[in-house]
């Protein structure tokens, strides 16, 4: 039979660093441990974000497959000038909306959703 397939997940809330060979390490949610290799690993570059590959190198018992998962990078500062001006609803003025208000729209949706073919969101 064939192996079970893990969808790709975002993960926000990470820490960088590197282990003792130069390679990174991502240290992201519920102490998993994520291994990059950085020129090989990125999967797409946005104007917003870059999403880079990773394996899961935390505690993985014997014969389970390797997880990997990808991590979806924004900056912030770029996120919050990228404005936009809406008038609100009620016609009384406008209200800036920034990307950062879109990213948080797509955690807030993402984190809803559950389906096998669906993208999981890992915090």
């Amino acid at each position: 039979t064939e192996p079970k397939r893990h969808a790709p997940s975002f993960i926000f809330r990470v820490v960088k660093e590197r282990d003792e060979n130069g390679n990174g390490l991502l240290h992201g949610a519920h102490a998993r441990i994520f291994r990059t290799k950085h020129k090989k690993s990125i999967l797409t570059t946005g104007s917003l974000c870059k999403i880079k590959l990773c394996r899961d190198v935390g505690a993985t018992k014997e014969g389970e497959p390797q997880q990997f998962f990808a991590i979806k990078r924004f900056n912030k500062l770029t996120l919050k000038k990228k404005k936009q001006y809406l008038r609100k609803p009620d016609g009384t003025g406008m209200r800036i909306y920034t990307q950062l208000d879109a990213v948080r729209k797509e955690i807030a949706v993402m984190s809803q959703i559950n389906h096998p073919n669906c993208i999981k969101l890992h915090q």
